[in-house]
């Protein structure tokens, strides 16, 4: 189909005058002079071979005939701009919304972004931590979520690593009260997170000393306080061990003993079943399966 179609320069400057009843407005809407405007629609008018205002001393009215057509341009320029910012908009990389529990966030998965973004250095990505880790992620807006629950309907939850539990502190901490044994925690400040309450007295019970009582037991807000605790020389801390491996491996935190206590629970990665093709999410979920592979190898 041949279109036939004006000079797009100057039917802009038309649609622009026809609206404001004005050249000198529309000059400064257009960014140009007003003689400019004016030689644009003078153009169009011999394109067309008719006029399209009638031009009086201090303004410019459309014809009968014009004020239709100004109306039909508005409305095409209106799709042209509404098609563009859609193409923009599908054309530009979202941002992808991940949940992670803010212990994991700050002490795990945070150190390893780095890596994330050297393989997807164009995607963009947001981290969210706060609350309880989501079960439905579409009400939540969230395209991905790290949390211990396997999948729930509608999500699709692969396995990172379990959840193993060990006794941590500073190096300083073992050296000033001479640990060697495990019922010397009775003596020690034990740190306790108040969202794990339990991780104590279960290790403790593996441990084979259940009934042991410290003199003192210092609860935090999050495991992440009690961790930050631990390195500063105020006792022993009770940590998921792949949280704080990174710790462990730079000589600021040490395990005083050996016994290691798997809990029964796991970490996952879970996304909406619905995106099992959505590439941003399944190249998010293989890479942060590759780092947790790591981790398992590290801590055998």
């Amino acid at each position: 189909m041949a279109w036939r179609l004006p000079p797009l320069n100057a039917i802009r400057a038309f649609e622009v005058a026809a609206r404001h009843s004005s050249f000198t407005k529309a000059a400064d809407e257009l960014f140009v002079t007003p003689g400019a405007v004016s030689r644009q629609v003078r153009g169009l008018e011999e394109h067309l071979g008719r006029p399209l205002f009638d031009r009086n001393y201090r303004e410019v009215a459309l014809t009968d005939a014009s004020r239709t057509y100004a109306g039909e341009l508005f409305d095409a320029f209106a799709q042209i701009d509404k098609a563009t910012r859609n193409f923009a908009a599908h054309t530009e990389q979202r941002k992808l919304r991940v949940y992670a529990p803010v212990t994991f966030a700050l002490r795990w998965l945070m150190p390893r972004l780095g890596s994330y973004h050297m393989l997807f250095p164009d995607q963009g990505i947001s981290i969210a931590s706060q609350g309880l880790a989501p079960v439905d992620l579409d009400t939540l807006d969230l395209d991905v979520a790290i949390r211990l629950a396997g999948s729930t309907p509608n999500t699709v939850a692969e396995k990172l690593f379990e959840v193993k539990l060990v006794p941590v502190c500073s190096p300083e901490f073992v050296d000033r009260h001479k640990m060697s044994r495990v019922s010397d925690l009775a003596d020690l400040p034990l740190l306790h997170s108040v969202r794990r309450r339990e991780d104590w007295q279960r290790w403790l019970q593996f441990a084979g000393s259940e009934r042991l009582a410290a003199a003192t037991n210092v609860f935090f807000e999050s495991s992440s306080l009690a961790y930050q605790a631990a390195l500063s020389g105020l006792g022993v801390a009770i940590a998921m061990h792949a949280l704080v491996e990174d710790d462990i491996a730079a000589g600021r935190l040490v395990v005083p003993f050996p016994q290691s206590y798997a809990d029964g629970t796991t970490f996952h990665v879970v996304y909406p079943s619905t995106a099992q093709t959505d590439e941003a999410v399944l190249g998010f979920s293989e890479w942060i399966k590759g780092e947790a592979a790591k981790s398992s190898a590290r801590l055998k």
